[in-house]
């Protein structure tokens, strides 16, 4: 019975791996779209392993939020709420750099898709990541907000 426990569990282990490894097709021009149902392995895997993915353009939907930062300025953020230490209320994305492309900030909540090269940048003394959009359009038909692995 020991056994058989082991290995249903081995291969649950071995299923998620996989899916993990697949969780976001790439395009003919090179785009590394992250689908919605592997969206925290993906978002996290960049998070863990950002020299992975530095200089490759990424593409996601989400929720769009500007954020003010005392003496930094508006900060734009594309993400999805997930599970944090204590319940609902984490939030998962990416911020986005918008002056490159000349477009007015949307309203915050926005269901948005961005596309993006994922670079560095230095705020305060410490590199973040962040997506210098090259695209980002709002989309009538929301996905799922909320998340979960």
């Amino acid at each position: 019975m020991k056994k058989s426990i082991y290995f249903i569990i081995m291969a649950f282990v071995i299923m998620l791996s996989a899916c993990g490894s697949d969780s976001a097709s790439t395009t003919d021009d090179g785009i590394l779209v992250i689908e919605e149902r592997f969206f925290i392995f993906r978002m996290w895997d960049i998070l863990a392993n950002p020299e992975e993915y530095l200089g490759r353009t990424i593409q996601y939907e989400g929720v769009f939020q500007t954020f003010d930062w005392p003496g930094m300025g508006h900060f734009y953020h594309v993400f999805r709420y997930t599970d944090d230490c204590c319940g609902e209320g984490g939030m998962l994305g990416l911020d986005v750099r918008l002056d490159t492309l000349g477009v007015e900030a949307f309203e915050d909540g926005a269901w948005v898709k961005v596309t993006g090269v994922l670079e560095t940048f230095e705020a305060q003394g410490n590199l973040f990541l962040r997506l210098e959009a090259t695209s980002i359009v709002e989309m009538e038909e929301r996905g799922a907000e909320f998340v979960t692995n």
